[in-house]
């Protein structure tokens, strides 16, 4: 499976600037759209959907953060997750924004 991930320098998980955030980089491109949730205490995930396009059919993409307790938080895109593997160039695209946004760090 693969797998990007990102370290954030969040204190926390905030519900309301991933929010924002996400949505800035939403608004990058035509006719996609983005909703986040709250998942558990620990989980945040953004659902980007993506319309059919010359790079492949409508997709859901989903990126979270994860926090990690002390050991911080990170940002990942998961092969695994809703549609990424079918748009993974896409996913891996809107994680990188998302990850520029909240000043991350790719991890190796």
């Amino acid at each position: 499976m693969a797998e990007l991930t990102w370290t954030v320098p969040m204190t926390g998980l905030n519900e309301k600037a991933f929010r924002t955030l996400s949505e800035d980089v939403a608004r990058r491109y035509v006719g996609v759209e983005v909703t986040v949730e709250l998942e558990a205490a620990d989980t945040m995930t953004a659902f980007f959907e993506v319309p059919e396009d010359a790079e492949g059919p409508a997709a859901t993409l989903e990126l979270s953060v994860y926090d990690l307790g002390r050991d911080g938080r990170v940002l990942s895109v998961e092969e695994e997750a809703s549609d990424n593997r079918a748009r993974w160039d896409d996913a891996c695209q809107l994680g990188e924004e998302l990850a520029e946004e909240l000043d991350g760090d790719v991890l190796d």
